[in-house]
């Protein structure tokens, strides 16, 4: 396998990933949400903070591509983990608090994960040649492999 093959197949795998990451916390968030004693209402303006985030990535966007590729990995890598380690330390809090916290913690990991999902994609794209048919098919395939992957996963979570 040449190496030009082994980076599509890594760009392949990192969507892959980030699908996963992107739905697994949901197993997590509205069961624990529930149990706090939050509304169902409550629970999902935790999940819908997710696309808050999705204005915000276009005005940073231009200015973190200015970074080294290492430091907008290591910027955006940071952002992901301290919104979803959050998650499994707020549910100590008073159940407001945890609602207000995890709202937060949910639109920094969407950030991060955002800038993430485009940071790999143009590189997908640059590195296809920029085929861009080709490049968007292979991303959505195997992001929403791993979307499909993380919801069956949390699925099984959430019945054991």
């Amino acid at each position: 396998m040449s190496r030009s093959h082994l980076k599509t197949l890594l760009l392949c795998l990192i969507a892959l990933s980030l699908g996963i990451v992107q739905t697994l916390p949901l197993a997590i968030i509205f069961p624990e949400s529930l149990y706090l004693g939050l509304k169902e209402s409550e629970a999902l303006v935790i999940i819908c903070a997710w696309g808050v985030s999705a204005p915000i990535v276009l005005m940073v966007q231009s200015t973190l591509n200015q970074l080294s590729d290492l430091t907008y990995l290591l910027v955006s890598g940071v952002m992901c983990c301290a919104g979803f380690s959050s998650f499994y330390f707020l549910t100590s809090l008073p159940c407001m608090t945890y609602l207000y916290t995890a709202c937060v913690a949910r639109f920094v990991s969407g950030l991060g994960l955002l800038l993430l999902n485009n940071k790999t994609a143009v590189s997908l794209t640059l590195h296809l040649k920029g085929h861009v048919a080709r490049a968007s098919t292979l991303w959505e395939i195997f992001n929403s492999t791993g979307i499909a992957t993380g919801v069956y996963i949390g699925s099984q979570l959430h019945a054991a």
